[in-house]
């Protein structure tokens, strides 16, 4: 084959190439997005309504039986729903089949079909919210602990402490758990107001006109047009104590004017909505959780390192009593994790080399052993133009292609050592054997990455988890074949010699005169 012959004749250019390939694969490495486990698109979304004042009945028939009807016409997808007390909830699960890259393209479709029955809901029902990025998986969790502060005073620093971390390049969603909601609680005395002859749709008329925005004019004063703004906004519980529910003006000398404040007839309390719909506690202390999900593609190890000097500067702000302990830590996982696989990686590369130092020789087995390094490096590329991170499955393709890497680089490196025992010439033994074995091995090859390809092809969530062992697979077994069309025929080449195979051919005498004697013996 001519890029054998070509190999040989230029050898500075396959020597370049082989520097290059590891210089790049080697940086690749360190730019390569790092994760636990390979990312992939849920296909499931909730639509939120809510309807307050509803009994369970009505959300049922005049909310979700709408929605569900207007959602049951997208193909193919699953309906579920559930209907409480001014509360609708439909779950919608599309074809697991749709490829990842139509998924949004799907909740389009849901967000239209949404907007088309939004006229048809009763008066009084908020707008629908349709939630389809709850499946965003949260890769650090801390949880931020108080002793001596309120649960106000403990959220108002958690809110601080999420807004400088939010900022971090690679984290794109923070979220707050166990946060339980403040609210202003009115109690009404049925008594008084029976007494100043006021109802109920009479408070809820001064609270809701309260909130209205009021226009207020401008004053030209000189050459300046000066703005006035009427805040009718409460600012705290003594502003909406002293609401106004009701007023009379004096009638003559007969009635006296009258104003009734919301203090008169109600006591006004700040309090916690109750039951509880989280809390959370963290070895005993009060806490608030904090949840930060990284961008899709990010190196975690790198975004962990920055979160962490982001709250050692943090800390020292904090008073004593408030805490970021952290739950669940994924950049920490993932580095050790990667460790272990660079551990795990070395350990193969030696013992494969191993072997073949001892079965084929020192020099035979270094450049079969150089050749499994390249595929790896060269792979290390491949996937970062291809935008596949370094996790679980792609770090597992490597461990399982580990065996088959070496095949190509073995059998060239023992034709060349076998033409050599037939004593032809250097060119010959390195031309002669490669080019008659290359086409078998790549049908060899072909056949090997064949048997993943079902994994790729899966039309399921399961497929789009593990399709990156695939391509990790086919790209690295791929390249095995062209190194050792050409940078193992080259280093055999440079390195091999008659010598080589004569100490081969020792070593093959010494093992069959062993097993000889072991069998004699048994």
């Amino acid at each position: 084959m001519k890029i054998i012959e070509y190999s040989i004749k230029n050898r500075i250019v396959v020597l370049f190439a082989t520097l290059v390939l590891t210089i790049a694969g080697i940086i690749s490495y360190f730019q390569l997005g790092k994760l636990e486990d390979p990312e992939f698109k849920v296909k499931e979304a909730i639509v939120v309504t809510l309807y307050p004042g509803a009994s369970p009945e009505n959300v049922e028939q005049e909310v979700t039986d709408k929605i569900e009807m207007a959602l049951r016409k997208i193909p193919n997808a699953d309906i579920d729903s559930t209907s409480k007390a001014g509360y609708s909830e439909v779950h919608i699960k599309i074809d697991e089949s749709t490829p990842s890259d139509k998924v949004d393209q799907e909740w389009d479709v849901v967000r239209k079909k949404i907007n088309d029955v939004k006229t048809s809901l009763p008066l009084g029902v908020l707008p629908p919210i349709v939630l389809d990025d709850y499946g965003d998986v949260y890769g650090m969790f801390f949880a931020i602990t108080s002793e001596g502060f309120s649960k106000e005073e403990l959220y108002n620093y958690t809110k601080a402490i999420r807004k400088e971390l939010e900022k971090t390049d690679g984290v794109a969603k923070t979220t707050l758990f166990g946060n339980s909601d403040t609210v202003i609680e009115v109690l009404v005395d049925r008594n008084k107001i029976a007494s100043f002859g006021i109802n109920e749709k009479m408070i809820a008329l001064a609270f809701t006109s309260q909130n209205i925005p009021a226009y207020a004019n401008s004053v030209l004063h000189g050459d300046k047009n000066l703005r006035f703004d009427i805040d009718q906004s409460f600012e705290s519980i003594e502003d909406i104590e002293n609401l106004v529910i009701y007023s009379t003006p004096a009638v003559l000398n007969i009635q006296k004017p009258t104003t009734v404040l919301l203090k008169d007839i109600a006591e006004v309390k700040r309090t916690e909505v109750k039951p509880y719909t989280t809390k959370m506690r963290y070895n005993g202390k009060e806490a608030i959780g904090l949840m930060l999900s990284p961008v899709s593609g990010t190196n975690v190890v790198e975004t962990g390192k920055e979160i962490n000097r982001k709250i050692e500067l943090l800390k020292e702000d904090l008073p004593h009593g408030i805490e970021i302990e952290k739950v669940y830590y994924q950049p920490e996982l993932v580095s050790t994790a990667i460790n272990q696989f660079i551990i795990n990686l070395v350990e193969s590369v030696a013992v494969v080399v191993g072997v073949l130092l001892i079965t084929m020789g020192i020099k035979s087995g270094l450049i079969i052993g150089s050749g499994l390094v390249l595929s790896i490096l060269g792979t290390l590329i491949a996937m970062l133009a291809m935008k596949i991170d370094l996790q679980r499955v792609s770090l597992g393709a490597f461990i399982i292609a580990m065996g088959m890497l070496v095949d190509n680089s073995i059998v060239v490196v023992d034709g060349v050592l076998d033409s050599l025992d037939n004593g032809d010439n250097k060119y010959t033994a390195l031309t002669k054997p490669t080019a008659k074995t290359a086409i078998p091995l790549l049908g060899a090859t072909f056949i090997a990455v064949i048997a993943f390809l079902p994994m790729y092809m899966m039309p399921t969530t399961a497929g789009e988890y593990i399709k990156s062992l695939f391509w990790v697979v086919a790209i690295s077994l791929g390249l095995s074949w062209v190194i050792s069309l050409t940078q193992t025929t080259v280093f055999c080449d440079m390195y091999l010699s008659e010598n080589n195979f004569k100490g081969a051919e020792y070593q093959e005498n010494y093992y069959i005169t062993s097993l000889q004697l072991y069998l004699k013996k048994y």
